[in-house]
């Protein structure tokens, strides 16, 4: 243990005293950069070059012999040293580059400038500064985790320092938004800064002014031309349309999802916030003034934010449901208010949800939406640009219409309508969950107080985060109370509530009173002030509870219930079920998370929580069974009884860490939830009710690598396979429809889950070929039945209409559309299976290798996925031609190899290669895919024709332009394979 940790220090000394380095160059090659006066340049990169060497050596030290062997931080360490020399050898490039052009000029100190800035310009020097951000972070996080003394950062978030994902992102536009870190300060005595010491070093802050001086105003800007009138009692029913287009784009699938499935206050519990007759001095653990959250709500004078503090667990999302729907809320903000018009809106975050419900945009366009649905006439004024645009558009283009929300727009439209309403209205925002945010917390903050700062009587704010850093920092001087240190009295009352809810132990209570009366109290001074331990407890006691028990059985179950929350979740699931119920709960789990990764993939996260109905079908049948199935309808009955057969076993098995959600339509069906006279649209709602964390701290203890290998282990020498269980679950979903059966040709309402379901069979990997194979045909079959073919088109098939356009297909050969489709989706495993069983036989068309490199290099959004090296070799390998014609979109002839050729040349263009790009996705993945098609045979000297956005260029052009724009290492060696292959420039083509 001594000596892993040891060589982790080490390997993080390197990876810092790499970024350090990073940092020093970046500071002086943005001075450099940015400089007006000629400066000697050479003795610079000749000091970074030789302190760049020295960092090397201690670069390629492995952390252990055995890479299998790495834990979770371990692998993050050694993926950063693979980043760093990465980065190191296209630095390396750029040195190299710059001394041999600088050698063939007449130096001065104004050519090496120009020289220098034509080889590291701005957009470069921002990738490398996103670069050594990302190892900054990684060095500051992993300095904490191995430092024996560091203290528990469970409950304080960040590190500081430590900037959010979002932060270190590119954006997909053309010209990537670059945020900058500022790193540990440089120090004098680097090798890298042997420079005067009057002259300035500029810091990575005054380096973002120096390359990106764009600073908005968040004020709008009052245009002097006259606008258009757009009032209703104009224009009526166009202007109520063009509303409720830009409110429904406003809206998304789960934003009420996450305040709905938050657990409702247990009966009297939380009535302390409101009670203004309460005693200061109750058995709470501090002392609370109860007028605190009343003052703040109706009190006219007070600091616009409150803030709700506490730890994870603690109960803070069940508080703000509960005050956020409470009608004395309401009341209070009414009364300050007064005659002023008074509007509302709230956000819940949810970590575990959909990428709304945990992002800024979700966050932004809620409150919008609530906001604007409140004062729709605001509507052409916050969103000024759209509606001007909508308002000219032809209700054919207004359809066509893709509204892409931009955090940075959304921003300006929500600044906009608070501008509209100064001293108009007051408006009062509940936003639960903070912490929960996957982005900027610290911009997300000022944002609010960017909102609150020019009308603090106006505008209240009521947020709730766990106590991290930047939120202790930021609220210090706003009203706020720890919650876990005022609801004992709370948890007490739901504990004798659960007590009399259990037949056994209420006749117990009633036995022994005075023990009984003792033991609320009891298991709260174990809970620390945490909600979800008291819950998750008394759900365990109450489970095991046996006639004959008495309380001082009960209190030994109790003390042996661990007080840590990770500790009592491994308790609960590992050591208190028989094996066989830890081996159920493993496979929930891994189906649970396997949806998860999928949707996260393809961007369908309204179906990244499955539904019961999903999980019943993962679970039960067999692969054979479903391959001899006819489709027909099932029965009500055996709906009911599988989804309760499936739902008691949650229940049972995930120690009560999973929950079912039923869509809210009323309180109605909770109480009929299995009742076999259901309607139809209550078992439509039964069945589509959500599987998810009871919350977000069991999320966060079931994807931690330690309890996520544990569960692996459980399912370890069995054919569990989660990915191909889902794939299992959508065809009988297909072959047991609970809607009567209807052939059609309408793809759209069937794509979303194919497109998951290729996804899975992508995930399944090689380990279940042959069921998987199966699986896919018999998919693809039953799909064909319901698809309703045209007679006279023998080529017709369901998949064909995933290709294109009507327009763009129809003259164009499919003769195996769900091959092709496959190829696109990536699913090796299936199109190795074809090729060792001979069904794959080329009969013309685009052929398959062109689908797998079809995305080559791309930044748009899709749900397939970037082309694989290992599926376009296993094609190659198995008879695919590189240089096999075809007629591409019905005009002109198109090789696979010329395809990928123009692919590049679009992405150089577009600017979607990255400077000291280190993903293994990127241009590494891009340059394997070349040396792949030329070590297969493709035409080294192919040559692509000029069109309207690029002029002719041979492969060794295109190759060329990316190495000397991006100076990537691994594009340089496939650069120097085409060389030795014989290509030559288009010009020397051209001319023989």
């Amino acid at each position: 243990m001594a000596e892993h940790q040891e060589s982790s220090e080490t390997a993080l000394e390197a990876i810092t005293a790499f970024q350090e380095f990073g940092s020093s160059f970046l500071s002086v090659a943005v001075e450099v950069s940015s400089s007006s006066t000629p400066i000697n340049i050479p003795v610079e990169l000749a000091n970074a070059q030789s302190h760049l060497k020295g960092l090397f050596k201690r670069l390629r030290v492995p952390l252990k012999t055995h890479p299998t062997c790495l834990t979770e931080d371990e692998q993050v360490l050694e993926n950063a040293l693979k980043s760093c020399i990465i980065v190191g050898d296209d630095l390396t490039l750029r040195f190299a580059r710059y001394d041999e052009e600088n050698k063939n000029a007449t130096t001065t100190d104004w050519t090496s400038k120009a020289i220098f800035d034509s080889i590291w310009t701005k957009a470069d020097l921002s990738d490398l500064n996103v670069s050594i951000a990302r190892l900054y972070t990684i060095a500051l996080t992993h300095t904490h985790t191995l430092c024996p003394s560091a203290v528990d950062q469970r409950d304080k978030g960040p590190l500081i320092g430590a900037h959010s994902k979002d932060s270190l992102k590119q954006s997909n536009d053309n010209e990537p938004n670059r945020d900058v870190l500022q790193p540990p300060k440089i120090r004098n005595d680097d090798v890298l800064l042997q420079k005067s010491e009057s002259r300035q070093k500029p810091t990575m802050a005054n380096s973002k002014n120096l390359m990106f001086s764009t600073v908005s105003d968040p004020s709008p800007k009052v245009s002097g031309q006259a606008k258009p009138d757009y009032s209703k009692e104009v224009h009526g029913e166009r202007v109520t349309l063009i509303e409720d287009f830009i409110l429904e784009g406003l809206s998304f699938a789960s934003m009420k999802d996450r305040e709905e499935e938050v657990t409702k206050a247990h009966k009297k519990t939380f009535e302390w916030i409101f009670d203004e007759q309460a005693d200061e001095t109750t058995d709470q653990e501090q002392t609370y003034d109860s007028r605190l959250f009343l003052d703040w709500l109706r009190g006219p004078d007070e600091e616009p934010v409150f803030w709700v503090n506490g730890k994870a667990g603690s109960g803070k999302s069940t508080l703000m449901r509960f005050i956020h729907g409470h009608e004395e809320t309401l009341h209070q903000l009414q009364r300050w208010s007064g005659q002023t018009p008074l509007y509302r809106a709230a956000f819940f975050f949810w970590a575990s949800g959909s990428a709304e419900q945990r992002s800024q945009v979700g966050l932004l366009r809620y409150l919008l939406l609530q906001l604007l649905e409140q004062r729709r006439e605001l509507i052409p004024i916050v969103f000024e640009d759209l509606w001007a645009r909508c308002w000219t558009a032809s209700t054919v283009e207004r359809i066509k219409m893709v509204l892409a929300w931009e955090s940075q727009d959304l921003i300006k439209s929500l600044r906009t309508f608070f501008h509209s309403i100064q001293g108009q209205s007051k408006v009062c925002l509940f936003v639960d969950g903070l912490d929960e945010l996957d982005g900027d917390h610290q911009g997300t903050i000022e944002l609010f107080r960017s909102l609150t700062a020019s009308r603090p009587s106006d505008v209240k704010i009521c947020i709730s985060s766990r106590p991290w850093l930047v939120f202790e920092e930021s609220f210090s001087q706003v009203p706020t109370f720890k919650l876990q240190d005022l609801t004992l009295t709370d948890m007490q009352q739901y504990i004798r509530d659960a007590i009399k809810s259990n037949q056994i132990t209420h006749s117990l209570s009633q036995d022994q009173p005075k023990e009984s009366s003792a033991f609320p109290l009891e298991v709260v001074e174990r809970a620390n002030g945490v909600f979800l331990w008291v819950t998750l407890v008394m759900k365990s006691i109450l489970a095991r509870s046996q006639f004959g028990d008495d309380m001082a059985a009960l209190r030994d179950r109790l003390q042996a219930y661990p007080s840590d929350i990770d500790d009592l979740f491994d308790h609960l699931l590992f050591q208190m079920q028989p094996l066989a119920s830890v081996k159920e709960a493993s496979r929930v789990f891994q189906l649970i998370r396997a949806r998860e990764e999928v949707c996260n993939f393809t961007g369908d996260h309204s179906a990244a929580s499955s539904t019961l109905w999903d999980l019943t079908l993962a679970l039960n049948g067999s692969n054979e069974s479903v391959l001899n199935m006819a489709v027909e309808d099932m029965p009500q009955e055996d709906v009911l009884e599988h989804c309760k057969e499936v739902r008691v076993r949650v229940d049972d098995k995930c120690a009560g860490m999973l929950e079912v959600h039923i869509k809210a339509c009323g309180e109605r069906l909770t109480s009929a939830k299995f009742s076999g006279e259901m309607r139809p649209n209550d078992l439509r709602r039964l069945v589509r009710s959500k599987v998810t964390y009871c919350h977000r701290t069991v999320r966060d203890y079931v994807h931690n690598s330690r309890v996520w290998n544990r569960i692996l282990q459980y399912t370890v020498g069995s054919n569990f396979e989660p990915h191909i269980c889902h794939v299992r679950s959508y065809v009988l979903q297909l072959k047991r429809p609970l809607e009567e059966t209807e052939r059609h040709r309408r793809l759209d309402e069937w794509w979303p889950d194919i497109a998951a379901t290729m996804t899975h069979a992508r995930y399944c990997g090689w380990v279940l070929q042959g069921p998987l194979y199966d699986l896919l045909n018999e998919l693809n079959r039953t799909l064909s039945w319901y698809w309703l073919s045209r007679k006279n088109d023998p080529l017709d098939h369901w998949a064909r209409n995933a290709f294109g356009s009507y327009e763009g297909r129809k003259n164009l050969e499919y003769h195996d559309p769900f091959l092709s489709l496959a190829t696109r989706f990536g699913v090796a495993a299936y199109i190795g299976a074809c090729f060792q069983l001979g069904d794959i036989v080329y009969k013309g068309g685009q052929p398959l290798l062109s689908y797998a490199s079809e995305f080559l290099v791309g930044q748009r959004k899709t749900i397939y996925p970037l082309s694989s090296p290992e599926l376009i070799d296993l094609i190659l390998e198995n008879g695919g031609d590189p240089d096999v014609s075809y007629v591409f979109s019905g005009k002109h002839e198109e090789t696979p190899w010329l395809s990928a050729l123009k692919l590049a040349r679009q992405a150089h263009r577009l600017g979607w290669f990255k400077y000291y790009d280190d993903n293994e996705n990127g241009t590494i993945r891009v340059a394997r895919i070349v040396n792949i098609f030329l070590s297969r045979g493709a035409d080294p000297n192919a040559l692509i024709l000029a069109d309207r956005w690029d002029p002719t260029a041979s492969a060794l052009d295109i190759l060329n332009m990316v190495l000397e724009k991006f100076g990537s290492k691994c594009i340089r060696e496939a650069r120097d394979l085409l060389i030795r292959l014989g290509a030559k420039s288009s010009a020397e083509l051209l001319r023989t």
